[in-house]
Formats: structure tokens, C-alpha cells, sequence
């Protein structure tokens, strides 16, 4: 009988080990930037609650504009119950709130050649700390 060999499990084992230490790398690289951002903020104290008010604004819109048109779609095209929605008014509500915390929003404000990209990027950074602050901290 041959004897099993463990070296697949081992592999995955390692592999999501080490994808972990990467990810946590990465993290503080963000974080790390995010901070440094923090500290050239004197200046743009009217654009962050305006950026603030329009992330949760164009959220709203998108979330239950969109899941609108699936529900509509579900029930219409497929026949599903009207009485069932594929999206509850609480789900959308989660997924209003949630929403993404920025990391992609905060690298491409780093590649972005512009004539005030240190105030894109300080309102970008400050907007990620907020979502994943508040947003991430009443989330639960």
C-alpha cells in the first residue's frame, strides 16, 4: 500500500501563510501613507466634509437605484415572488453602509498626475480612515 502523501496540504497551508504575511504587509504600507498624508492636512478642511457628503450620497444612489433594477428584473424577467425581493430594503441598507472602505480609491489617487494631487490624496486618505473607522466600527 502506498503511503499518502501529505505535500498538497502542506502547500496550501504555506501558501495561505504566506499570502497572509503579504496582505498584512500591504495593510501597513496603506496605513503608513494614510498617515503621512494625515499629517499635510492643514488647508482642505472644506473639502473633506463635501467628499464625505458626496461618497455617502453617490452610494445611496447607486445601492438602491441598482438593486431596484434587480429586484425589478428578478420579478419581472425570471418570475420570482414580488413579495420576496433578491435584494431586502436591510441588505441594501448593510450594503450602503459597508460599502468599500477605499484602498482602491487610495491608490489611484497616488497615480494621479495632477496639479493638486496632495490634497486628493489627504482627502482620499482621510475618507478611508472615516470608512473604516465609522463606517467599519458601527458596522456589526
Amino acid at each position: 500500500m502506498p503511503a499518502v502523501s501529505h505535500t498538497p496540504f502542506l502547500f496550501h497551508r504555506d501558501t495561505l501563510q504566506v499570502s497572509s504575511y503579504v496582505a498584512i504587509f500591504t495593510e501597513t504600507i496603506i496605513y503608513l501613507q494614510v498617515g503621512i498624508s494625515l499629517a499635510t492636512l492643514d488647508g482642505y478642511t472644506l473639502m473633506l466634509p463635501l467628499s464625505l457628503a458626496w461618497i455617502n450620497i453617490s452610494r445611496f444612489v447607486a445601492v438602491f437605484f441598482l438593486s431596484t433594477i434587480i429586484n425589478w428584473i428578478s420579478t419581472d424577467v425570471f418570475g420570482s415572488d414580488k413579495r420576496n425581493p433578491v435584494i431586502t430594503l436591510k441588505e441594501q441598507l448593510a450594503l450602503w453602509h459597508t460599502g468599500l472602505r477605499g484602498s482602491i480609491a487610495l491608490s489611484l489617487s497616488l497615480q494621479l498626475p495632477a496639479t493638486n494631487q496632495e490634497m486628493i490624496v489627504t482627502t482620499t486618505c482621510v475618507l478611508v480612515l472615516w470608512t473604516v473607522f465609522f463606517n467599519g466600527g458601527t458596522t456589526g
